[in-house]
């Protein structure tokens, strides 16, 4: 097995590594402004671990936040990205990132891979958006070209389109029953893997 030392990210943490150091320098810039604090989302513990490899290989304070953690791990995780400015960025899992989560500390967003579900990817991306935040928040979505994630994300505006239009439609009457929903649901696979 390879030590730390021969460790090189792949090219999404590259970029985001990149990303983030533009963010650090942009907080050393402007010392008497907030410190530009980032929030990282992945579906993937495991590339969680990667990215804090990374991180600590140039430097950026972070911490983490994922539904291993006791309640008692995740104030701390939380209230260190609130109050430390020290504390540069938060990498957050897409499933401990749901409800209930205030996230306004950060003023951009890093969505490391499409999920096949959209509205957890936007609930989470949500936490930063919300009441209480005071800067513009940007959010940049890492897809790899010619690859599984583009068709995840054609997969996702198929998903947003038709339950929008579930939503415009209410005038009719017509409900999806349970076997067309698992007949689309398999649909929806097969297109991923075509």
């Amino acid at each position: 097995m390879a030590g730390d030392d021969d460790y090189v990210p792949h090219t999404k943490t590259r970029a985001l590594v990149d990303d983030l150091l533009e963010n650090k320098k942009l907080s050393m810039a402007n010392p008497t402004e907030p410190t530009y604090k980032s929030v990282v989302f992945s579906g993937w513990t495991s590339h969680l671990d990667l990215i804090q490899r990374a991180l600590d290989s140039v430097g950026i304070t972070y911490t983490r936040l994922d539904g291993k953690m006791s309640r008692t791990a995740r104030t701390a995780a939380m209230d260190a990205f609130r109050d430390d400015p020290s504390v540069q960025v938060i990498l957050v899992s897409i499933m401990a990132g749901g409800l209930g989560l205030n996230l306004t500390t950060g003023n951009t967003v890093y969505v490391m891979e499409p999920q096949f579900n959209p509205a957890a990817e936007a609930q989470a991306v949500d936490r930063v958006h919300r009441l209480g935040q005071k800067r513009e928040v940007k959010t940049v979505r890492y897809i790899m070209r010619n690859s599984f994630e583009e068709r995840m994300l054609n997969l996702q505006d198929k998903k947003t389109k038709l339950a929008n239009l579930s939503l415009d439609d209410r005038d009719k009457t017509r409900v999806m029953d349970r076997a067309e929903a698992t007949k689309q649901r398999l649909m929806d696979l097969r297109s991923l893997f075509r």
